[in-house]
């Protein structure tokens, strides 16, 4: 296939480059024919012990490995067409690709600080913690330093008072319980929170200064936006000329008079403090009789109203300061502040001790490094291109070093980017950077969406050419219209952007439209019931149109080298927004006899058969944790019905295990004396035998992988237990107590984990939209639509462009929301909003021929809200079934 020539200027423009990909767009194979020119032009025989003077950076290992493998192919390829004068030139290629620097930014961060011992004080043996290793280590960190404070705070003198006013705070505010949660959460932040809190005075005095200015700022910048509103500028010009009309006798007419005055004592830039001429608007009354007519009347009605809840819209206006609730939270802030920085000390001299690092020390030790003139030098002059990937799903300090590496942290605006230092321009890498800003959808590991747009910016004001990518090879001409359609309306703003919104380009399709008219269903259920109910109802309907769709309902909808076919149940991909329902969509594909396989998702963990024994483990640690003791002695491990387990449970009231072990109970089930029995030898062994040998042991005496063999789905269950058990096996620990640890950091701070992995040619994908970004399905189903994200539940925030808010509460435990938090948690709210936005379009765009969507008619919240936007408001509770363009819509009702 040829290139288009936006293509081909990415892969052939010199100097810095910037290429926006949209999805579908072929960026990857750009990306790879981009490199391939770049070592053809570069990598050099007469250095053959050296890497080629390239490097790239993907987003993840599996995205390396298949980039490593793509080039080689193409070499490969090359090689054996190339005439013979050539070959040896693409014999060469061929090896070098196998030492290129093609690799993840922490790898390639590793690999640096490995390479320059002597500038950055580091062995370079240091060991790379995972996430759980580093996790487990926090955990320990914060244990030492909270125990070492706590002593201090509680020593005779006190050494230091500035610590036994930080005990006492945060004593006030807080429980142990609650600190925990929060220094553990803060931890995860690595270098975006440590440069937060750098900014932050020590002091709480200063600190409430600082936010008493930022609360005038703000105050200012929306008394400005409200007057530049259209809707205020014509309702107070038109309260102006309806006020001297206006009878003072009259509810009505007295506030317009009154607001009329208000309003002509405003100057543009002072904010007013006394809000009640329009706080006080009551809407009730009104004579017309007292009116010259009733037109002047409803005309102040509807101004009244408009000013009224234009005003709602921006409390921050109306906002009075709680002197004592601001004093408060600064205190806490300080205080929590300098705790942290104490259990951040900690964990750095443990991981000192133990030579190693984590992804975060990476990044910030590497962009630290590059900051040494020999080591930017020597690391400059190894790279002829820095080629990075996913750009838009990097963050601020990823930003940094590959501007070090290509010198962009030095080029001057204007028409050259001329760096400060004594290398010539041409002597610079040149960097091309891949991403699509629309796509930015993982702001939950610290991605920046606005890190890549000020890239594009900077690029373009140095010289530096952009590329669009915006032809789609994944999707036909009406489906993408009708996507096109959509987000065009969803990413609309009345007003400018925020540096975390991204502007919409629409995609144009390359491929032949089909001859069938639809290929988008809208699903909207009209049943009243609770929320649960709905879910599995919505899920068995999608799994009944599935199997209609696969024998033929719809006609050939699938396109397939050249030709339109039926679809199979292999071309489908079930996307949700999160894992937290796989469970009712794999009953419901499972009990209409639809193979599957979940992948990439928690849904391993979440599976039954993981979770009965983790549970057991659980409870061998902790006979005392009951919730997971019920769920052992309801599995399959031992199958007591719920009737013995609450007899259990009035026997002996104060433990269900001591209730186990030594209650008699009247005509109890056989199962009861099995679970005794097995229980109590288990616990026995528990300091005796490894995790694993204890987990078989389980097995062995329960019979449990027969039960599971006999059950729906059987085989998988089976391969999911031999899973947990290799997984145990790798973290090498016979110590019960510390593996249950580690399974609560597992399933608290891992990557989501999918299912032990069977044949997946022909089955139903089920996984999340976060998993399935940078792929394609033929048909993709989008159920959920009405779901929300639940609300936050932090008690503290913290960004770049607020600072550290955190959240108070009274005596009663009632929520109080100082200033700093309620700005704070507004940019949250927005920036989250934005992302779902994102994540919607992602979801939309996997789709190549064919796109269901599901949702609850009578709520249309989250993306179904969004949906409307995109349709133009469209009103879901009363838009009738039938065929609207590319799409139909289905109604449900009970």
């Amino acid at each position: 296939m040829q290139f288009t020539p936006a293509q081909q200027q990415a892969i052939d423009l010199d100097g810095h480059i910037v290429v926006t990909a949209g999805a579908g767009s072929g960026k990857t194979r750009v990306l790879v024919e981009r490199y391939l020119r770049l070592l053809v032009t570069y990598a050099d025989p007469d250095q053959a012990s050296e890497p080629p003077p390239l490097l790239a950076i993907t987003f993840t290992e599996k995205a390396a490995r298949e980039m490593r493998e793509r080039v080689r192919t193409a070499v490969e390829q090359r090689l054996r067409s190339a005439p013979p004068t050539e070959r040896a030139l693409w014999e060469y290629l061929r090896d070098a690709v196998e030492a290129a620097r093609i690799s993840t930014i922490h790898s390639f961060c590793t690999a640096l600080l490995r390479a320059q011992p002597v500038e950055t004080g580091l062995d370079p043996q240091f060991a790379v913690l995972d996430e759980v290793e580093a996790s487990l280590l926090r955990e320990a960190s914060m244990d030492t330093a909270l125990q070492a404070w706590l002593a201090q705070a509680a020593a005779e003198p006190v050494a230091d008072p500035q610590v036994q006013a930080q005990f006492a705070t945060l004593q006030a505010e807080l429980s142990l319980s609650d600190l925990r949660t929060i220094l553990r959460e803060m931890l995860l932040r690595g270098d975006a929170l440590r440069a937060v809190v750098a900014t932050l005075p020590t002091a709480p005095e200063a600190l409430r200064a600082e936010w008493q200015a930022a609360h005038a700022t703000l105050r200012a910048e929306v008394w400005q936006t409200v007057q530049a509103d259209p809707t205020w500028q014509d309702s107070t010009a038109q309260i102006a000329v309806l006020a001297p009309a206006a009878p003072a006798t009259d509810r009505i007419g007295a506030q317009v008079q009154a607001l009329a005055a208000w309003l002509a004592t405003l100057t543009p830039q002072a904010v007013p403090d006394d809000w009640a001429a329009l706080t006080d608007i009551d809407l009730r009354g009104g004579s017309a009789k007292q009116w010259p007519s009733k037109a002047p009347l409803d005309l102040s009605k509807a101004h009244l109203k408009a000013l009224r809840e234009l005003l709602k819209a921006e409390p921050i206006l109306m906002a009075e300061l709680d002197a004592e609730l601001e004093q408060r939270a600064a205190q806490l802030t300080v205080a929590l502040v300098q705790v942290y920085l104490r259990v951040l000390d900690t964990y750095r001299q443990h991981k000192i001790e133990q030579n190693a690092l984590d992804f975060d020390d990476l990044e910030w030790r590497a962009r630290a490094a590059l900051t040494h003139p020999d080591v930017q030098r020597r690391w400059r002059r190894s790279l002829r291109a820095v080629l990075v990937d996913e750009f838009q799903d990097t963050n601020d300090a990823q930003r940094a070093i590959v501007y070090a590496l290509t010198g962009l942290d030095e080029a001057r605006p204007g028409t050259s980017d001329q760096p400060h230092n004594s290398q010539s321009q041409s002597d610079l890498p040149m960097l091309f950077v891949v991403g699509d800003g629309k796509q930015s959808i993982y702001r939950f590991r610290g991605a920046d969406v606005s890190v890549f747009q000020q890239v594009q910016q900077q690029v373009q004001h140095i010289g530096g050419q952009p590329v669009s990518l915006n032809t789609s090879f994944r999707t036909h001409p009406p489906l993408l219209a009708w996507i096109n359609g959509v987000m065009a309306q969803v990413l609309d703003r009345p007003r400018p952007l925020f540096d975390f919104e991204i502007p919409f380009e629409p995609l144009i399709a390359h491929r032949p439209s089909p001859a069938h008219p639809h290929c988008v269903e809208l699903h909207l259920l009209d049943m009243p019931g609770a929320s649960g109910d709905l879910r599995a109802t919505e899920a068995a309907l999608l799994a009944e149109r599935l199997t209609a769709l696969v024998a033929g309902e719809q006609g050939p909808i699938i396109h397939e080298r050249g030709a339109w076919r039926l679809p199979t149940y292999g071309d489908v991909a079930i996307l949700l927004q999160a894992s937290t329902y796989f469970t009712v969509y794999e009953q419901a594909l499972r009990a209409a006899g639809i193979p599957f396989l979940t992948t990439a998702g928690r849904g391993y963990y979440d599976r039954q058969e993981v979770q009965d024994l983790l549970h057991l483990l659980r409870v061998l640690n902790n006979p005392a944790d009951e919730l997971a003791l019920v769920g052992v002695l309801r599995s399959p491990l031992f199958a007591l019905d719920d009737n013995t387990i609450v007899r259990l449970r009035l026997s002996h009231p104060q433990s269900i295990w001591d209730a186990l072990l030594h209650a008699d109970l009247p005509d109890a089930p056989a199962t009861l004396e099995h679970a005794r029995t097995t229980l109590r030898e288990l616990y026995a062994l528990r300091g005796r035998l490894t995790v694993v040998e204890l987990l078989r042991t389980a097995l062995m005496r329960t019979g449990y992988l027969a039960v599971l063999s006999a059950l729906p789905d059987g085989a998988q269950r089976c391969v999911n237990v031999e899973k947990l058990i290799e997984a145990i096996r790798r973290t090498d620990t016979a110590d019960l107590r510390a593996y249950t640890e580690y399974l609560r950091q597992l399933l608290e701070a891992a990557p989501r984990e999918g299912a032990a992995p069977l044949e997946a040619e022909g089955s139903v994908r089920l996984m999340t939209v976060h998993a399935s970004k940078g792929l394609e399905f033929p048909m993709v189903v989008l159920p959920d639509l009405s779901r929300t994200n639940p609300p936050l539940r932090s008690v503290w925030l913290a960004h770049a462009s607020y600072g550290l808010a955190v959240c108070l509460h009274d005596a009663a435990g009632e929520l109080q929301k100082p200033q700093i938090w309620q700005r704070a948690l507004a940019r949250e709210q927005q920036m989250q909003h934005a992302e779902q936005e994102r994540l919607f379009y992602v979801a939309l765009t996997r789709a190549s021929d064919y796109l269901i969507l599901s949702g609850k008619a009578l709520q249309p919240r989250g993306w179904l809200h969004l949906l409307g936007r995109g349709l133009g408001d469209a009103n879901f509770a009363t838009l009738p079934a039938g065929a609207y363009g590319a799409m139909q819509v289905w109604r449900w009702i009970e």
